[in-house]
């Protein structure tokens, strides 16, 4: 057998995963005796036979040959389980420095023994290697120092350390712990002394003595003493972390309520994306004869004609046109008795009726039995009313225009006096006007045929009148005007023939015949 020192490292690391069970393991170095091997498992030395065995082969069916390679099997019921983060298994050899054979002084060689003791020191050597990469050592470049240590009463409780120049001394002292006491101690300590504080203050805190403390010396004189556990602190840091873990808590719980309202709104937008994928159906090239998941039709159920460019909605047993391709509203004669939910606006456009041919056909009525009536029977404009029935106009002012815009007519309230007037054809110059208590007449009034201007007495006083009339055949035209004053007690009025009237004195009647007599 020869070993090659190169390929010979004595030691081999395995790692068993958490949760697998493993009993064999490959010894990849060469070993002579079964002790030469040692097995840890974590921080565990195992022992042989008890623990574990050796063989040559994974079947643990062959004794294990001195100076090959093998493998160990552990003992039933000390198999390796991985724990959590898995198991480390770790093999190393460690062969005894003796000689195991003695050579002649003279004669020949036994040289399988020969060979088998350079084996042994090969792998020996291997060892030794193995524990010294893994001691503590010096770089091959460091210039030559000192790793000795102190004697062991100089080193006794001390910290190893190392000198500015590398060496390798102790330094303080460990600490040692005397127990507890008040915060202005009771006793004397030495330096590196632990004490543990019973004053309330700073109960439990923990302070190390810089140098010799005299008793009655306070722990928290800085001279003497070094907070190294600050135990105040570390309880308000626990009681804040209590308080920040009962928040997180209120958070978390906060968290999952908020998690139970969004999946609880999650369903129900589900539930209400569904309904409305059962009511709006989408766009479809023609009429559907069920919902989008299959479903019978719901009344009421809309979808976007892409043929005709119509919405259409179902009405439980046909499909019909709720607006058309110009996005106005398609029609209302399927809704006999169509209503309007509020105010109707007309944008700007026009409500129009056709003429009216029959008795009710193509009018705007108005009232529970058709009380008023607006219509255009194809020549006129009307407004009808029920009979008996008043046609009131409430309004301060009422003006009635021609075609052209001009005022024809107009029911002017001034204050508490209603007033009335018709205008001439240029709508300009008022013909008539009814202002308050009196009329007016701004233009020439004709009575036709021989009728009456009547002048009645008083109500009071019955109904009977005077008047004036017309001849009943005038051969032309006459105009009397008025004097422009009143005339003075006892004269009559008097014409000179031209149709000028004025005041003239009475004559007296005997006179004026016996002047006719005289000739």
């Amino acid at each position: 057998m020869t070993i090659n020192l190169s390929d010979n490292n004595p030691r081999i690391e395995y790692t068993v995963a958490q949760g697998v069970t493993q009993s064999a393991f490959v010894v990849p170095f060469e070993f002579f005796d079964d002790d030469d091997i040692n097995v840890y498992v974590g921080s565990t030395l195992k022992t042989l036979t008890t623990h574990y065995t050796t063989a040559d082969d994974s079947g643990n069916t062959q004794v294990h040959t001195s100076g090959t390679t093998g493998y160990i099997h552990f003992t039933a019921g000390n198999e390796v389980t991985g724990a959590t983060g898995g198991t480390a298994v770790v093999i190393t050899r460690d062969i005894d420095i003796d000689r195991v054979t003695d050579f002649p002084t003279s004669g020949p060689f036994d040289i399988s023994s020969l060979n088998t003791e350079l084996d042994r020191m090969i792998a020996i050597s291997a060892d030794i290697k193995d524990t010294a990469e893994r001691a503590l050592i010096l770089q091959d470049y460091d210039t030559t120092q000192s790793l000795e240590l102190p004697d062991a009463a100089t080193r006794a409780n001390k910290i190893l350390s190392f000198t500015a120049t590398g060496d390798a001394t102790v330094s303080q002292s460990i600490g040692i712990f005397q127990g507890s006491d008040a915060t202005v101690t009771t006793q004397d300590y030495l330096r590196h002394d632990l004490v543990k504080s019973t004053t309330a203050a700073q109960l439990n805190n923990v302070y190390i003595a810089m140098q010799d403390s005299p008793s009655g010396t306070l722990l928290t004189n800085t001279t003497y003493w070094a907070l190294v556990v600050d135990a105040v602190s570390a309880a308000t840091s626990a009681t804040n972390a209590a308080s920040s873990a009962a928040t997180a808590e209120g958070h978390k719980n906060n968290a999952e309520a908020a998690q139970t309202a969004a999946e609880t709104a999650q369903t129900n937008a589900e539930t209400a994306y569904d309904d409305f994928d059962d009511r709006y159906l989408g766009a479809k090239a023609s009429d559907p004869s069920v919902d989008n998941d299959g479903d019978a039709l719901i009344t009421g159920a809309l979808y976007f004609n892409t043929t005709d460019g119509d919405m259409r909605v179902y009405n439980g047993s046909a499909w019909i046109n709720v607006v058309s391709s110009l996005g106005n509203l398609a029609n209302v004669v399927e809704d006999t008795t169509p209503q309007l939910g509020g105010t109707l606006d007309v944008n700007n456009q026009l409500v129009r009726f056709p003429d009216s041919t029959g008795a009710t056909d193509n009018r705007l009525q108005l009232g529970s039995s058709q009380d008023m009536q607006l219509y255009h029977d194809g020549t006129t404009n009307k407004i009808d009313t029920s009979a008996s029935q008043e046609l009131h106009v409430n309004s301060d002012d009422v003006l009635f225009y021609d075609n052209s815009g001009t005022t024809r007519t107009a029911i002017v309230s001034a204050g508490s006096t209603m007033n009335f007037q018709l205008y001439d054809n240029t709508g300009t110059v008022r013909v008539f006007a009814v202002n308050g208590s009196s009329n007016e007449f701004h233009r020439s009034v004709s009575i036709q045929d021989e009728n009456l201007i009547r002048f009645k007495e008083a109500t009071s006083n019955g109904s009977n009148y005077v008047a004036f009339k017309a001849p009943a055949a005038i051969t032309a035209n006459v105009v009397w005007t008025l004097p422009d004053a009143d005339g003075t007690s006892g004269q009559l009025l008097s014409t000179n023939g031209g149709g000028d009237l004025t005041w003239v004195d009475e004559q007296d009647s005997s006179a004026l015949a016996f002047a006719i007599a005289l000739g």
